[in-house]
């Protein structure tokens, strides 16, 4: 819908007063000034290093404008969906699912989400058929592309504890295929800010400092950043990590108590991936001003990436 929106609007079909200035807001506007000035850093304020490079470079490589770059990531996510639904078999109705919830906006916007999508859809393909280069690759690229890669680190964890034939290959196959592609990815980002403004913990400190992420730990009551316009939606996704999470515990109470996998690896690799992403906002959203935890983009921490996709089609 946001793409047909994009679409009708440029045709002249009926005005959505969609400019380029009105897209660079919130994150994209970080975005597009490391597009066209590099990385800043102002221990006094809120600057560019916040954020991972991949999107900014892409946007200076290719010149584009802000609308340009939204059609870009339009057809980058359905790169993903083609994929997912070519490879993993997921359902067109569950891709249309997908695209029919309004967290999809921030595929067509100029953020990181379909840049994710489609290296994540690389990630669980190379799961699901043991293609070891497909995942390495896959992993690294994600890394630079966007933080939530950290999420993978306990998820991959599991599935080399669980899916190895021994402790040793357990190990060995977290440090292939996670540990060394993402910290190489990490390294790369540190390193580019680096040579640009001479500090290595850029991005952490900013993140910590003026956008509130650090462990905060959950306080109640939460709140909502969008007030009442999004607390549906925010709401809704709470309760839907909640029930992530019980389906997560049950998986460990079976596996402990009757040695039973319930999942496959894919499955367990996409749950546990969606419940770090629900424990990341309950755990280190900010709380700024209120006092209490803020459920600020939980759905888009949810519902905007390839692994609820994986469990929608599981429950489908």
């Amino acid at each position: 819908m946001a793409g047909l929106g994009f679409l009708l609007n440029e045709l002249n079909i009926f005005s959505l007063n969609i400019y380029n200035e009105n897209l660079i807001q919130w994150d994209a506007k970080w975005y597009y000034s490391i597009a066209q000035n590099g990385y800043e850093y102002n221990p006094n304020q809120a600057s560019n290093s916040g954020f991972f490079p991949m999107l900014a470079y892409l946007w200076k490589w290719t010149r584009l404008s802000a609308i340009g770059i939204c059609i870009l990531n339009g057809c980058i996510l359905f790169v993903g969906m083609y994929l997912l639904n070519r490879f993993l078999k997921i359902p067109l109705e569950i891709l249309f699912l997908g695209l029919s919830l309004p967290s999809t906006i921030f595929y067509f916007l100029p953020y990181t989400e379909s840049l994710f999508f489609l290296f994540a859809s690389g990630i669980l393909i190379g799961v699901y058929y043991n293609k070891d280069k497909l995942i390495f690759f896959s992993v690294f690229l994600a890394s630079v592309a966007r933080p939530s890669f950290l999420f993978l680190i306990p998820s991959f964890a599991l599935v080399s504890w669980w899916f190895s034939g021994s402790i040793k290959q357990g190990i060995i196959y977290f440090m292939k295929f996670i540990f060394i592609p993402s910290a190489l990815g990490l390294f790369l980002v540190m390193l580019i800010q680096f040579f640009q403004t001479g500090v290595w913990t850029g991005y952490f400190y900013m993140q910590s400092e003026f956008w509130g992420r650090r462990l905060n730990g959950p306080s109640l009551p939460f709140n909502c950043l969008e007030g009442d316009a999004l607390l549906w939606l925010e709401g809704g996704c709470f309760l839907l990590g909640l029930l992530l999470f019980y389906l997560w515990v049950k998986m460990f109470y079976n596996y402990f108590k009757n040695n039973n996998l319930i999942y496959n690896k894919t499955i367990v690799l996409a749950l546990t991936f969606c419940v770090m992403s629900f424990l990341s906002v309950l755990l280190f959203n900010p709380r700024w001003e209120t006092g209490r935890t803020i459920l600020f983009s939980i759905n888009r921490h949810l519902l905007v990436q390839p692994f609820f996709l994986i469990l929608l089609a599981f429950l489908y």
